[in-house]
């Protein structure tokens, strides 16, 4: 490599623009194949999980629809069956059936607070964005009642242009009727 050009220049020497030429010619002999996307798209088809076809019950939702229907009917019957046997029950039913209806005021108790508990912390949530959007809407009020005022104006000069354009090309069209060759229905008489 010492009886080619140095790699680096001594120091304070300025070797040129043949050292730099000489340098980099290896470099632009180079040449690069840039086919990734090709290879990856195969690999990603390759480790791509098969999808599998649904179940033959699932593939027809209609049928799965009118299934329901039947699976829900049955499914009150059995409950309506278990209530009735714990409701006619001597000694060993009355019990369970008694203690489930001890227990559902608690349950209603329980669930109120909970959606009471709930309804408080999105309230707490909602409470800063609404006085937020409010804050917003009142600072943007004059704008919009000034915005509002210059659609009116524009509205008001549509028309005044309207009925000027209007009552000009009255006053100068040729009266309807067959007397001045045009028919009341836009067409001339042959």
């Amino acid at each position: 490599m010492s009886d080619r050009l140095p790699l680096l220049p001594r120091h304070g020497d300025d070797p040129g623009e043949a050292w730099a030429e000489a340098l980099l010619e290896p470099l632009r002999l180079e040449e690069i194949a840039c086919d990734i996307a090709p290879s990856v798209m195969a690999r990603v088809a390759a480790e791509r999980v098969a999808v599998r076809p649904l179940p033959a019950i699932l593939a027809r939702p209609r049928l799965l629809w009118a299934a329901c229907v039947p699976a829900g009917i049955a499914s009150l019957a059995f409950l309506t069956i278990i209530c009735l046997g714990l409701g006619r029950a001597a000694a060993g039913g009355a019990a369970p059936g008694g203690a489930l209806a001890a227990l559902l005021p608690r349950l209603i108790r329980l669930v109120g607070e909970r959606l009471a508990a709930a309804a408080g912390f999105v309230v707490t949530i909602a409470a800063p964005l609404l006085r937020a959007a409010w804050a917003l809407v009142d600072t943007l009020a004059p704008l919009l009642r000034g915005a509002g005022l210059v659609a009116a104006a524009t509205g008001l000069l549509s028309i005044v242009i309207s009925l000027y354009v209007f009552g000009h090309y009255r006053g100068t069209a040729p009266q309807a009727g067959a007397a001045s060759g045009i028919l009341p229905h836009g067409g001339t008489p042959r």
